[in-house]
């Protein structure tokens, strides 16, 4: 898959992006809090919560293009229900923008999609053109390999529409296998969520009930070899389960 920008398809917007960075802070905190307590340690954890980000940022795309997925599946199931009744392949992607606004906003990708094909139909450019490139452009092959079975469907100049039609039922059943993928994986990533709090909500019931029992591991060198051993463990085990759950058929 190509590794160019998705040119904003998938690029999380300024809200989330605020809510990433606090999170990717709080981290760095949290971290501090429970391993150092020490001001000078926040610059160390920094390239953590870096890091953290950076997951946080991909984990958004990831997230945004299983929905533009799903959106991408009613678009081609509304195209094909149109073309059925008689429109043209450009005709029915055009004619679905419509319900796909009141479906999924007007800024969803799946409308900028619609809208960028619309405007090739009008320059008479090539429509299948801009869906490989978005396909590409967003690692999703549903949309390039739309995009590359319309081309030559184009070219041949044969029956265009039972040709799209077979090509959009193929599509919309992988997607749709794609999806119970997703919500399975999901449901690992929520688990592994509360595994990964697991440690702090037990160092907290433990200061709660215990206060100072924790105290002999911090500001002196003994302890803090000890917590950031401990710290290298809990980042290793986090990155290996969300290796682990990315993992897809």
């Amino acid at each position: 898959m190509s590794k160019n920008s998705d040119n904003g398809y998938l690029k999380p917007d300024k809200k989330e992006m605020i809510i990433i960075i606090l999170k990717s802070a709080g981290v760095v905190i949290l971290l501090d809090h429970f391993f150092y307590r020490s001001l000078w340690a926040l610059i160390f954890l920094i390239p953590a919560g870096c890091a953290y980000m950076i997951l946080q940022i991909r984990l958004q795309k990831d997230r945004k293009r299983n929905s533009f997925r799903q959106q991408f599946k009613e678009l081609l199931m509304l195209s094909s229900t149109l073309q059925r009744a008689g429109y043209s392949v450009e005709n029915s992607i055009q004619k679905s923008y419509r319900d796909i606004r009141y479906m999924f906003g007007r800024d969803s990708p799946v409308c900028r999609l619609v809208r960028e094909v619309s405007s090739a139909v009008n320059n008479r450019s090539s429509a299948g053109q801009v869906f490989i490139n978005v396909g590409r452009k967003c690692a999703m092959e549903e949309i390039e390999d739309f995009g590359s079975i319309y081309e030559i469907a184009y070219k041949k100049s044969g029956n265009m529409s039972v040709i799209m039609d077979r090509a959009a039922e193929s599509i919309i059943q992988r997607t749709e296998v794609e999806n119970e993928i997703y919500v399975s994986i999901s449901k690992s990533c929520f688990e592994m969520k509360i595994m990964n709090m697991m440690p702090f909500f037990i160092m907290a019931y433990i200061n709660l009930t215990g206060r100072g029992y924790f105290d002999v591991m911090y500001h002196n060198l003994p302890g803090t070899v000890v917590m950031s051993i401990c710290l290298v463990i809990y980042i290793l085990s986090y990155a290996w389960g969300v290796h682990i759950v990315s993992i897809k058929a």
